[in-house]
């Protein structure tokens, strides 16, 4: 789910990033489809019966890339329709300990990345 739909659907958001040349209707496109695989993992965590007590390999991408969505959401203004099992998913993650010392290392390279999204100054 996450390497097939949803981490490609995020991906093709990058040539959207820089602030010349935005295609906004491609923003738009992108998080209706980002959108759609967010409700069809929603159905899946209800039904998930791993212990939510440990950090599994499958858990791993999807740290980075909600971090990648809630990136694009403030810089690209994407549009991003969260399910509550999505989000109750992410705030587990991102208090694991191991996660969360991961992103607070990883955040710096995002927002150097993301410069590119502001409008050039005056």
């Amino acid at each position: 789910m996450h390497d097939t739909r949803l981490e490609p659907a995020v991906r093709a958001i990058y040539p959207n990033v820089a602030y010349d040349g935005r295609d906004a209707e491609a923003i738009k496109t992108g998080g209706a489809t980002i959108s759609k695989h967010l409700q069809s993992l929603a159905l899946f965590l209800e039904t998930d019966q791993l212990p939510s007590d440990t950090l599994w390999m499958c858990d791993c991408g999807f740290a980075v890339t909600f971090a990648w969505i809630r990136a694009f959401e403030e810089a690209l203004e994407l549009p991003i329709d969260w399910p509550d099992a999505v989000l109750a998913y992410d705030a587990r993650l991102r208090n694991h300990p191991v996660v969360a010392q991961e992103l607070s290392q990883y955040h710096a390279a995002m927002e150097a990345y993301l410069l590119k999204a502001k409008p050039p100054l005056p």
